[in-house]
């Protein structure tokens, strides 16, 4: 699928009518939270184990528990500052009158019956995301405009193609499937 996008205007417009301006995301904010996150929670290391033929041990990067973190890791991480670009690269446009707004008490209800609640104090900017990643936007039309606005933040799609193989190379049979619910 892909969804009504308007290049000029930049513009997507979600199957329910929901319009989404994108703009140039803040790559030096996705930058600081990244490094913020790597200092508070720093990429696991694989274990050593000892290596017969070289008589010292080595990093085991095959470790299924090991990549098992690497993919938790991997996902905490990519999805914080995927978030981040969606905050600075993003807003809502047109709203039909048949769908909660980002402010409403209906979009309160609605998540709390998911489970996913938001704290009374929750900013204006966490509700928005939280109405944009769980109640405007299918999977797939979240998927595209995260891509829309990485691509916008300098990532090209050969960088995140690069990105992918080398993630698959240390992670060996394992698959990043994390996505956003509806």
């Amino acid at each position: 699928m892909t969804l009504p996008y308007d290049e000029k205007k930049k513009v997507f417009t979600f199957e329910n009518g929901v319009e989404i301006k994108v703009s140039k995301p803040s790559a030096v904010a996705a930058e600081g939270v990244k490094s913020r996150l790597t200092q508070d929670d720093p990429e696991p290391l694989p274990p050593m184990t000892f290596s017969e033929e070289k008589q010292r041990d080595e990093p085991n990067p095959n470790d299924p528990d090991y990549q098992s973190r690497l993919v938790a890791w991997s996902s905490r991480t990519g999805m914080r500052v995927n978030e981040v670009l969606l905050l600075t690269g993003t807003s809502a446009g047109k709203i039909p009158d048949d769908i909660y707004k980002p402010d409403s008490d209906q979009l309160d209800i609605w998540l709390e019956a998911l489970g996913l609640g938001l704290p009374d104090d929750a900013s204006v900017h966490v509700r928005y995301l939280a109405w944009l990643k769980y109640y405007a936007a299918t999977d797939t039309e979240f998927t595209e405009l995260s891509t829309e606005v990485v691509k916008l933040g300098g990532v090209t799609e050969e960088d995140i193609r690069q990105a992918e193989e080398t993630f698959r190379s240390r992670v060996i049979g394992a698959t990043n499937s994390s996505s956003p619910a509806e």
